[in-house]
């Protein structure tokens, strides 16, 4: 930059700078704080089990600069929060238009899973109680009950105030604990936060 303007280095250095700090904001949005069970159950607005019966992705601005995707549940069993049949919730990212846009960790959703959901009854990135912590998959067991695992698959083995336990990959889902095991933890936590415990 030798015999060049001298303002040149100095609005260089400025840019630099102010994109150094993007991307540490950027990056700092986008952190993760793990939740407790009690916080899972004490922050959401919305608790419960339902099936997904619609994934809709849709341009989020009049700029097309951001998609999101509009995901309704149905065959609900609250919790807390809500009393009716379907209950819709939105979330960053999508596609339309042959425009992919994945945000790392959201949860993703297709038309017949079910789903136990703490969510917050609010418009964000994810609506979801510790971003991706508070969503857990419903499955049917091989007794005919429904048992509790992590969005990865594996089985939730134990419920307590720090969290849920979680079997190691591939462990067998007959080691899961049941639905009504953790519906039964829930509600447990949101009376001991109504009795102020």
């Amino acid at each position: 930059m030798t015999g060049g303007d001298p303002h040149s280095a100095a609005r260089l250095a400025l840019c630099g700078c102010a994109a150094l700090l993007l991307a540490a904001t950027s990056a700092g949005a986008t952190s993760v704080v793990a939740k407790s069970f009690t916080e899972l159950c004490r922050e959401a607005d919305l608790i419960f089990v339902g099936g997904v019966v619609e994934v809709k992705s849709q341009w989020a601005d009049p700029q097309r600069s951001r998609i999101e995707s509009a995901v309704t549940f149905s065959d609900l069993r609250w919790v807390r929060g809500g009393d009716g049949s379907e209950v819709t919730l939105h979330f960053a990212g999508g596609e339309v238009d042959g425009i992919t846009e994945v945000i790392g960790g959201m949860p993703h959703f297709r038309v017949g899973q079910r789903v136990l959901l703490f969510a917050r009854n609010d418009h964000s990135i994810s609506p979801i109680v510790g971003f991706h912590q508070g969503c857990l998959g419903v499955v049917p067991d091989a007794a005919g009950g429904e048992v509790v695992v992590a969005a990865d698959g594996r089985p939730v083995v134990a419920v307590n105030a720090s969290g849920f336990e979680l079997a190691e990959a591939g462990a067998p889902l007959s080691r899961a604990v049941s639905l009504q095991t953790v519906l039964a933890a829930v509600e447990d936590c949101l009376r001991s936060a109504e009795s102020g415990e």
